[in-house]
């Protein structure tokens, strides 16, 4: 344990006070110097999403936070994926399996009750360098052991392995000078077959991986001790949560859905993200398409052409930087202008100009103009 962390524990111990009335807006009622642990009855994937969005985006994180929650059966995709691609619309339809729609970047994924949710979330000031993500995935591994799981280990920036097979998967953001989101998923019991039946995975991406299906990357809890459970998940992290931050005031707490309901904020999120509009959209019939998986992740970019104009654009992606694609769609929303390269140099060089000074967008921009560039000139070949 390192000096400023022990630090951080001693801060918290030392202006420990009285319990106010817990407040729904805030989530807690503890002071600042102090833990909580919020576990969620909702199986409401879209009002669980709203939820964690609300605690990150709206509630005053005041101190380390730990929410658990899961989901009835669900397919996740990012911001910019096309769900007519993604997904077997007609198979989930005749199901009841749920879409929903993150507001973050990344592929799609399935969940049901077999499938565990946690988010940690964490004040960040000047004065704090902790590195929270290691502190958090402290906390997993620790849980791992408890449920008599020893072999479990880190895997790349945000897996979780077992034997060579993925049980966890995260994702970390950070709002600068103020908080942090560190969230994830645990296989516990799911339905892998499950996963089969309602994604479309690419092709591109399995042959990247080396394998011949969905299923065969992932592995449950249950494979390695059949009497783990979503409870019991949830007491062994609940239990690493207050290890990690032994001797501080801790509130453990359950929410339910009718409490939060209450919450305008929440129930605006929940009305914007459960709307066909957000979950589905328009997607168009695109005359031109093209496709390729890069280092940062699948990317599509389609056309609507008529009399050899761009009429609009269009591109789905699972990659992790939902602004650089968001910029990119604003470009081609109207480019108005000749399906060519020349028309396609004019595009890129407008998005040049918008991203200047960011490297990584400026190389992303690079990438892209390989994959299109050469299909023009095919096209214009012919």
């Amino acid at each position: 344990i390192n000096a400023e962390y022990m630090g951080f524990l001693m801060n918290i111990l030392v202006k420990s006070s009285k319990i106010p009335l817990w407040s729904a807006r805030n989530f807690s009622s503890l002071p600042e110097n102090s833990v909580s642990i919020l576990t969620a009855t909702s199986t409401n994937i879209i009002f669980n999403l709203a939820t964690e969005e609300y605690l990150y985006e709206k509630s005053k994180i005041l101190h380390p936070m730990l929410f658990l929650w899961r989901n009835d059966k669900t397919i996740v995709i990012g911001k910019h994926q096309n769900p007519w691609k993604e997904c077997k619309i007609q198979n989930m339809q005749a199901a009841g399996v749920n879409l929903a729609r993150r507001k973050s970047g990344g592929g799609a994924v399935y969940q049901d009750l077999g499938n565990t949710c946690f988010s940690f979330l964490n004040p960040i000031t000047e004065a704090t360098s902790l590195n929270f993500k290691d502190l958090n995935n402290d906390v997993i591994m620790d849980a791992m052991r408890e449920m008599g799981i020893p072999n479990a280990e880190a895997s790349g920036r945000n897996d979780i392995i077992i034997n060579g097979k993925k049980v966890s998967g995260s994702a970390y953001k950070v709002r600068p000078k103020n908080r942090t989101l560190h969230h994830g998923t645990m296989l516990i019991s799911l339905d892998k077959e499950a996963a089969q039946n309602y994604l479309n995975p690419n092709i591109q991406k399995l042959q990247s991986k080396g394998v011949d299906s969905v299923r065969a990357r992932i592995m449950n809890l249950t494979e390695q001790n059949p009497s783990i459970n979503h409870d019991v998940f949830c007491k062994a992290m609940s239990n690493a949560f207050k290890k990690k931050y032994k001797g501080v005031l801790c509130e453990e707490k359950v929410i339910h859905e009718s409490d939060l309901a209450k919450i305008p904020e929440i129930d605006q999120v929940f009305k914007e993200t459960s709307a066909w509009e957000w979950r589905f959209g328009e997607t168009p019939e695109f005359t031109n398409a093209f496709e390729k998986k890069f280092d940062w992740g699948m990317f599509e970019i389609c056309f609507n052409v008529k009399n050899a104009i761009i009429q609009s654009g269009k591109i789905y992606s699972d990659c992790l930087y939902p602004d650089f694609i968001d910029t990119f769609n604003a470009v081609l929303l109207n480019p108005n202008t000749e399906y060519s390269v020349h028309g396609w140099n004019g595009i890129t060089e407008q998005m040049e100009a918008m991203c200047t000074g960011n490297d990584l967008y400026q190389q992303l921009i690079r990438d892209v103009k390989q994959l299109v560039h050469p299909n023009l000139q095919s096209t214009q070949l012919h």
